[in-house]
């Protein structure tokens, strides 16, 4: 598939999980890994909404998000898996249970800091 119907697969995929399926009275998923501004996005009737704010540069004081803070949210995904993708690689090479065994549990992944923000917001 091309990458922009795969982009608007994964919209429609945040829109529905952030609107149907985060539990009750739970912080929400998104709010550790996104800003407000993009969240609030998801809430929109349309996906292509938070898909439009997402892919573009955004230098208004309620989206602030760009090209810089989209590879601080990539860094920070890369690092959060890190831990499970070096057992899926062990498990490979030393005789383990095999990888499609090991499923994946994410819990609450850390909280992503944008710097780029947190200058704005002082």
């Amino acid at each position: 598939p091309s990458e922009g119907r795969m982009l608007f697969a994964a919209a429609h995929f945040l829109h529905a999980y952030h609107n149907s399926y985060e539990p009750a009275g739970a912080p929400p998923l998104l709010a550790s890994l996104l800003p407000a501004g993009l969240v609030s996005r998801l809430e929109a009737p349309e996906p292509r909404d938070f898909l439009d704010a997402f892919c573009s540069d955004n230098p208004s004081p309620n989206t602030l998000w760009g090209a810089s803070l989209r590879t601080t949210l990539h860094e920070a995904l890369l690092r959060a898996v890190a831990p499970f993708c070096a057992e899926l690689v062990a498990s490979r090479t030393g005789g383990g249970p095999r990888p499609e065994d090991r499923p994946y549990s994410i819990g609450t992944p850390p909280r992503v800091v944008y710097p780029e923000q947190a200058a704005e917001l002082l």
